[in-house]
């Protein structure tokens, strides 16, 4: 046998530098480079990952002193490592992925299919969906963590927005529409179908008015915030459709398959 199951084995994940990830700045070192004692460089370092999934998996020592990926230790010893509790539910790998995340920059927007759902696309686009899976999300807080997470109710998004009026060409679209599907589905609808040139100037005509109010609530705030790391990217304004959640070191959010988020 390649391990010794009776005691700890090592574990080694790996890290994704993506572009919204931490970087050093003013002799601070990002999060992950200190919790893994490597040197910062110039990189951008946002997620560590500690799991099986087939895209990266951790890998683990074996008695040789050989590194095994987790995953192919799995397929190997899927009692001693997944347990009969896991294997009579007919997980048959690793159910859950750790990963530590550190953003300098806000990521997509984003939601993750439904069960069904996700082993349709995956079927159909293996390229594009690698994943059978539905990914039912929990974020702990390690230090002060900002997201956005599902729609806020209507009237409110509406209140937001009816507020200025540079927003009035989205609005008129949408009061144009028969509802015959969820009302908030036909607005994001209408702001995805508006004419480019349209949507580019009602941007900029927000921002600039917007930029120099002193008068702002927490979502026109916001707005700003992603034009700035995004200019021109109409996602911003989801920064008024979505919950706007602000963590505290301990707390914890939890996303299930089909609501739209976006981490801050």
């Amino acid at each position: 046998m390649l391990f010794d199951f009776q005691r700890f084995i090592p574990l080694g994940g790996f890290v994704r530098h993506y572009s919204w990830g931490s970087k050093a700045s003013s002799g601070n070192t990002p999060y992950i480079a200190d919790l893994l004692s490597m040197p910062a460089k110039k990189l951008p370092w946002a997620e560590y990952w500690l799991g099986a999934h087939n895209d990266l998996p951790s890998e683990i020592e074996a008695l040789s002193g050989e590194k095994i990926p987790l995953n192919e230790a799995i397929k190997r010893y899927p009692t001693e490592i997944l347990g009969d509790i896991c294997l009579n539910r007919i997980f048959t790998e690793l159910p859950f992925l750790l990963k530590i995340l550190s953003c300098d920059s806000p990521l997509s927007i984003q939601t993750h299919p439904v069960k069904a759902l996700a082993e349709r696309l995956h079927s159909l686009m293996p390229e594009s969906f690698p994943d059978a899976n539905h990914k039912p999300e929990i974020v702990i807080a390690l230090s002060e963590f900002k997201a956005l997470a599902g729609f806020r109710k209507l009237p409110e998004i509406l209140a937001s927005l009816e507020r200025r009026s540079f927003f009035k060409p989205w609005l008129q679209e949408f009061y144009q529409q028969s509802f015959t599907q969820s009302a908030i589905a036909v607005l994001c609808r209408e702001l995805f179908h508006l004419p480019k040139e349209l949507k580019a100037s009602m941007l900029q005509e927000a921002q600039d008015y917007l930029s120099k109010d002193n008068d702002l609530t927490e979502q026109e705030k916001l707005f700003l915030y992603l034009l700035e790391k995004y200019p021109g990217d109409s996602g911003a304004l989801f920064a008024f459709l979505l919950n706007y959640q602000q963590l505290k070191p301990g707390e914890a959010l939890f996303l299930q398959p089909g609501i739209v988020h976006a981490y801050l």
